[in-house]
């Protein structure tokens, strides 16, 4: 048991720590400059997200794991529900808008909508943002119904009870987090493909005509090769989550271990994604072990 907790404790270290870094550096620089470029919005929503993603997750395990009496209270299961979906739908819904983003910067500039769009993606961010925020903790209430009421009593047949109503609850919860999370998970798919055959054009246009590579289409490589990560991420910690809800493996095997680590791991996993692709990030990353090893 104390491993665990330990376990919990250095996993949720890294995950914060990281989350924390990125909002930190982004917030300064913003202040900085005085304002707050459009991606920077989105970044520290997404990592505010996963913050919340972290707390719960590991506030849930730990007490779990020590005071499991609690989640036979009423109101505690279905909250820790609602908010485990909401912070997980939130994540989804942010990160699709982050490729919405490069995909705007990515896409030729088309007559009609998207050309509108993309002229006023600066402006719009912030209300989608808000929008996304939105739709996450409305639509997060199906988890509620998902959830239910915990059973309180105590004779053997009762735990035969609590225990088949545990394990379809974990099934409906997943399900709902399935739902939620298919349209922004397709959005991700449709437009990482799509801006990666776009790249793959403007690659052929520079070789047919003999140009070399300038700092935008890096700048598109960057950006295709972090929607790619962000959709591999997705799709490994999905599949974690519908294999713990199905209960494919036992308790404490190696393969329940593993997808319980996937899906603690996942708010580190996407920062680091997120650190590499960004070289403001990736530079006052390496001056604060400049200064930390300095200090030693």
């Amino acid at each position: 048991m104390e491993v665990f907790l330990v376990i919990i404790l250095l996993i949720a270290i890294a995950d914060l720590s990281s989350s924390v870094f990125i909002i930190t550096s982004l917030t300064i620089d913003g202040f900085q400059k005085k304002s707050v470029s459009p991606l920077n919005q989105i970044l520290i929503s997404l990592n505010v997200s996963n913050v919340s993603f972290t707390i719960v997750m590991s506030v849930y395990l730990a007490t779990n794991s020590i005071w499991s009496y609690l989640y036979r209270v009423g109101f505690v299961f279905p909250f820790i529900s609602y908010v485990t979906v909401c912070t997980i739908t939130s994540s989804a819904w942010l990160t699709a808008a982050l490729c919405f983003f490069y995909f705007t910067k990515i896409a030729p500039p088309w007559p009609g909508l998207l050309m509108k769009i993309k002229s006023k993606i600066n402006v719009l961010t912030w209300r989608l943002i808000l929008l996304v925020e939105t739709v996450s903790l409305s639509v997060s209430f199906l988890s509620l119904a998902a959830s239910g009421p915990h059973p309180n009593e105590k004779n053997s047949t009762a735990i035969e009870v609590e225990t088949l109503e545990n394990k379809m609850k974990k099934i409906k919860i997943s399900n709902v987090v399935l739902v939620l999370n298919f349209l922004p998970f397709t959005l991700i798919i449709i437009m990482t493909v799509t801006s990666a055959w776009f790249l793959r054009v403007y690659d052929h246009q520079m070789k047919t005509n003999g140009t070399l590579v300038n700092t935008n289409v890096k700048d598109y490589q960057s950006a295709v090769h972090t929607m790619m990560g962000l959709l591999v991420l997705y799709l490994i910690t999905i599949l974690a989550i519908v294999l713990m809800a199905l209960e494919t493996f036992v308790d404490y095997s190696v393969g329940s271990w593993i997808c319980l680590m996937i899906l603690l791991l996942f708010p580190t996993g996407q920062s680091t994604l997120l650190i590499y692709s960004n070289p403001k990030l990736k530079q006052n990353l390496r001056e604060q072990f400049n200064l930390l090893s300095c200090r030693a």
